[in-house]
């Protein structure tokens, strides 16, 4: 396997930053090129990580030398030439194709033949986006989750071109960077977002028709489903227009049930994106928490109402709905998928494992009254009513999608792995 001694980022940002640091501090590249067209956004970039690994310091996680070791090896340079060393380069430019092309066509010229380029997008198809670059088989898709270098997932997407060794070699380059690595063919939304990104949409759907408030659904998705944080919260953190971008790419891909819900694309339409732009579902003012944003109250078709058990079941749902679509369709594996929710999303378990826990028969019931009340964007996966036919009811019965020995999960159930081989 070819060993890589240097490596490049393309792009200032939040993402492009973050890779780099973790590229120098962990990676063991002696060189990581930082390149942007921008030299002010290239400074920033550069003391935003100097400030990142003084926290490091001070947490005595690292030590001076360290911190000056992974500063010194970065470069921060506006000129695309200095990519050409790079065995291994990552685009982070903004989610946008115009721009993605114009980038990649700009990194393969740049990068000596047998390079690895990566992108970083999250949306986008990985096969579309090779016909940019000069060596189809030596791209591949490299989704960092936010922020980089506190975030251990990393989703590994392979495209119809990659090759087989830069996937292997991508692999490796993840768990040098002490990641733990979700893998994933090229279908829209990948995994993470295939299955995160239609549960925040449902919420918003919900709340739009009055069925709960943003405060009430957030305070039952930490309560209840244990959720690092509510789908609102999340979504302003995500940017809503990032999400509305996603849901355009999975119902042009998939079906037109991912059509963003009509309340997002309202806020989107009125500025109003998420933190980035100071107002969201919440209103964001540095160093205060953030409270109600009133235009939701203004924007939505009905009035919310003070509950927030009806949404948040049902954008649950959705989530598990999705998952048993992704791994029956052989976009993933189960594992990949619940790596992919406790490392990337930061749930407790794996959605797949907390399916188990509900019981199959108990997730299908619910799918099917949502179903009844609310349309057929909740018809439940073929899959599920397959495990109950098969007798894998979930925890309780000991096998569902693992094998159960009391509450500890055994492993895959291996009838259920075999089928979806």
């Amino acid at each position: 396997m070819a060993e890589l001694k240097s490596f490049g980022v393309v792009g200032s940002g939040i993402m492009g930053r973050g890779i780099a640091e973790v590229a120098a501090s962990r990676g063991g590249f002696g060189k990581v090129v930082l390149q942007d067209i921008a030299q002010p956004q290239l400074d920033a970039a550069m003391k935003t990580i100097e400030k990142d690994l003084g926290k490091l310091v001070e947490k005595g996680k690292i030590d001076e030398d360290a911190k000056a070791k992974t500063l010194a090896a970065i470069e921060a340079t506006t000129d695309a030439s200095r990519l050409g060393d790079c065995d291994f380069v990552v685009e982070a430019v903004p989610e946008n194709l115009e721009i993605k092309e114009k980038v990649l066509g700009a990194v393969s010229k740049a990068v000596s033949g047998g390079a690895i380029v990566a992108s970083n997008t999250s949306s986008i198809p990985i096969s579309r986006l090779s016909g940019f670059v000069a060596e189809p088989a030596s791209f591949i898709g490299m989704h960092f989750m936010n922020p980089v270098p506190r975030m251990k997932g990393l989703e590994i997407i392979r495209g119809l071109h990659t090759s087989k060794q830069t996937c292997e070699i991508t692999l490796e380059l993840g768990r040098r960077f002490g990641k733990e690595i979700t893998f994933s063919k090229d279908r829209a939304g990948f995994v993470i977002n295939r299955v995160l990104i239609p549960m925040l949409n449902d919420a918003i759907v919900g709340l739009d028709a009055g069925i709960g408030s943003v405060q009430a659904v957030d305070r039952f998705c930490k309560a209840e489903a244990k959720h690092p944080m509510g789908p609102f919260m999340l979504s302003d953190l995500i940017g809503l227009d990032t999400i509305e971008h996603i849901l355009e790419v999975l119902a042009a891909e998939l079906d037109d049930a991912f059509a963003p819900a009509q309340l997002l694309s309202k806020l989107v339409a009125a500025g109003a994106c998420g933190q980035k732009t100071g107002r969201g579902f919440y209103v964001w003012e540095r160093g205060r928490p953030p409270v109600l944003n009133p235009e939701v109250a203004e924007l939505a078709a009905e009035p919310a109402t003070e509950e927030g058990d009806t949404v948040g079941r049902r954008a649950w749902l959705v989530m598990v709905n999705e998952s048993l679509k992704v791994i029956e369709e052989g976009t993933s594996s189960v594992g990949d998928v619940d790596r992919g929710c406790r490392f990337c999303l930061g749930h407790p378990q794996g959605i797949l494992a907390a399916l188990d826990g509900i019981g199959q028969a108990a997730a299908l019931d619910s799918l099917l009254a949502a179903e009844r009340e609310f349309g057929a964007a909740y018809k439940p996966a073929p899959l599920l009513r397959r495990m109950l036919e098969a007798g894998f009811g979930g925890k309780e019965a000991g096998v569902g999608v693992y094998t159960w020995n009391g509450d500890e999960a055994s492993g895959v159930n291996p009838v259920l792995e075999a089928y979806l081989a």
